[in-house]
């Protein structure tokens, strides 16, 4: 699938995010800075609802599936041969299984690295968001906070769970927790370049390597967090039924937070961009546009007309690599990636304009 058709996809039908996309942003390996936090002490009560009814969120059918590398035509399994050989070589280390895990979509090679390192991060926030094992979600999630405390991804992994199992008491706390956390971190940046050494190992070419890399990266604790923000706003909707637009604005607050962390937090690529996007779209559309919301360094209006310039942007990009993929040279190829990588996807998509130009 051409990326330019994907990202169209997701820009005009933002209930279908995620996926696997190679990138990251502007901050040369930067630690994510700390998001603004609205200035709440908790995140506001849940809304009075009779005996009967049920959270709104919890009575619609579950999306439809997302892009991932596991439905494009781009994705083939590498060889046990070559996965082993790649273990052999890094001594089945927790980074190595992962990348095995990437390369395969085997998630024996996950819950071997679970059982082996039970208290790595990264190893736990892939266990996580990839459900390796079925009905222990609390438990994992639970390894995954204590593991990472100051990482607002576990909270709000863990909050999205405790909306599933009908508990929005526990799931507001938990989201208020995420909010107040000084960093979000979603561990893909390393992936890639595991990934990438073993798609080399297969005997693929750097380019192609570089490029397999990135777009075979699975992200579905991205599908996670956007159905944590369609749990927001479907609170939101009931805060402002009865009513109560302080609470309403609270969580567009949140929602704003919430958005920031997502985009410039983690390895920062247009899905991230695409998903912060839709998170604050969705948490600030029923909001007074003349309002200014703790996190906004404007009135609503003005940051949903950004949002609509983002989007037009990130299409725009899409398109211009998708027509320069096609006759770029191997050597233009890994400079592409190289910055990728080193200085995220605008930056990259910036290089690439001016040389196109």
């Amino acid at each position: 699938m051409e990326r330019s058709k994907l990202i169209v996809a997701m820009v005009f039908g933002l209930t279908l995010v995620i996926g696997m996309f190679y990138f990251g942003k502007n901050q040369k390996g930067a630690e994510p800075v700390a998001s603004p936090v609205p200035a709440l002490a908790q995140a506001p009560a849940p809304p009075k609802r009779s005996a009967n009814s049920t959270h709104p969120a919890l009575g619609e059918p579950p999306p439809p599936p997302l892009p991932s590398s596991a439905h494009t035509p781009e994705f083939t399994p590498v060889s046990k041969e070559v996965v082993d050989m790649y273990l052999r070589q890094n001594k089945t280390n927790a980074a190595s299984l992962l990348a095995a895990f990437q390369a395969t979509h085997d998630k024996e090679y996950l819950k071997m690295a679970a059982t082996a390192f039970p208290n790595d991060p990264n190893v736990l926030s892939q266990v996580v968001a990839h459900k390796a094992f079925p009905g222990q979600e609390r438990e994992w999630l639970e390894k995954f906070k204590a593991a990472s405390p100051d990482n607002s991804l576990s909270s709000y992994l863990s909050a999205n769970e405790y909306f599933k199992n009908k508990n929005p008491e526990q799931a507001l706390q938990e989201l208020a927790e995420g909010i107040g956390k000084p960093r979000y971190k979603d561990y893909l940046r390393e992936k890639v370049q595991d990934l990438e050494e073993v798609y080399l190992l297969s005997g693929k070419s750097p380019a192609e390597a570089k490029g397999a890399a990135a777009w075979n990266l699975l992200m579905p604790h991205l599908q996670e967090v956007r159905n944590l923000s369609k749990e927001m706003a479907a609170l939101q909707q009931q805060y402002l039924a009865e009513g109560d637009k302080n609470a309403a604005g609270t969580m567009a607050s949140f929602g704003v937070t919430l958005a920031n962390q997502v985009s410039t937090g983690g390895f920062d690529v247009l899905i991230n961009h695409l998903v912060a996007d839709a998170i604050e779209q969705d948490l600030l559309k029923n909001i007074d546009p003349s309002r200014q919301l703790d996190g906004l360094q404007s009135t609503v209006q003005n940051r949903l007309d950004e949002i609509a310039r983002d989007k037009q942007s990130m299409k725009n990009g899409a398109t211009l690599f998708d027509k320069w993929n096609q006759t770029a040279s191997e050597a233009d190829k890994i400079s592409f990636y190289d910055r990728l990588k080193l200085y995220g996807e605008p930056a990259a998509l910036s290089w690439l304009q001016n040389r196109v130009q």
